[in-house]
């Protein structure tokens, strides 16, 4: 299996039609809590779609050059709607339920990205809609309870643009029962300062940050991420959380 993440795909590149289906067919298969739907996916494979999107998304590159695009959408809406024709009500609609539909997407996602590169593809995980969400929901016309949250790209890597992923050593991030907890800096530093400097410090400066605060990237990761508001981000999912919920829970109370 291809393990790498995709910095810049091949723009001509088209995915044959049997290893799409192939792909989402296992976003499908993924375990959902309850085995109810709390999640809904929105596909992209055509150029012009893709262009559109990106540049709905400030022009991002890897929506603009991908070959196919999930984005995953938490659905508290669609549970709470089948639940109540059956005079039920939903126990989902609460940050508890966002947390398990949440989790659920991540499942799917993960599911699709395994799939797409054990058939030789390449992929990159986005988290721009769960930053922007409220954005994010205006641009694909989210009715209230449908909030976006990631985005799966997939395509044919370009070489020079894909750069392995930090592996940690099983025993350092896998704790076996009550074994001492470690820090953050003794993990990385156990799976080896060396091999961290090659991933993150041995490309071109602009895609060698990736945020790790125990790596001498640290300063480049400061430069690339210091107009990412974290704070302000949350509380704007916060609020597109509780609108949700509010107005979900209104429609509950109509009918």
């Amino acid at each position: 299996m291809s393990r790498s993440s995709a910095d810049a795909y091949e723009p001509e590149f088209i995915i044959p039609s049997e290893q799409i289906s192939t792909i989402l067919a296992a976003t499908c298969e993924s375990p959902r809590a309850a085995n109810l739907q709390h999640f809904q996916i929105r596909y992209y494979v055509s150029g012009e779609e893709l262009s559109q999107l990106a540049t709905m998304f400030g022009d991002h590159e890897y929506l603009g050059r991908c070959s196919m695009a999930l984005f995953f959408f938490v659905d508290l809406r669609s549970t709470a709607e089948w639940m109540r024709s059956r005079g039920e009500i939903s126990p989902f609609l609460n940050r508890i339920g966002f947390q398990y539909a949440y989790a659920d997407a991540a499942i799917s996602m993960q599911a699709a990205a395994s799939t797409a590169e054990g058939l030789g593809l390449q992929t990159r995980i986005l988290s721009h809609c769960l930053q922007r969400s409220k954005a994010a929901s205006k641009v694909f016309f989210c009715p209230p309870g449908v909030i976006p949250t990631l985005i799966l790209t997939i395509g044919k890597g370009l070489p020079v643009l894909t750069h392995p992923r930090f592996h940690l050593k099983i025993e350092d991030f896998c704790i076996r029962g009550a074994a001492p907890w470690k820090t953050g800096a003794e993990i990385y530093e156990a799976s080896g300062k060396e091999a961290a400097d090659a991933i993150y410090l041995k490309q071109r400066p602009e895609l060698s940050a990736r945020g790790f605060a125990a790596h001498p990237a640290r300063a480049l990761a400061r430069a690339k991420y210091k107009d990412y508001d974290m704070e302000s981000f949350s509380q704007n999912l916060d609020e597109l959380i509780e609108e949700s919920i509010v107005a979900l829970k209104a429609l509950k109370q109509e009918s």
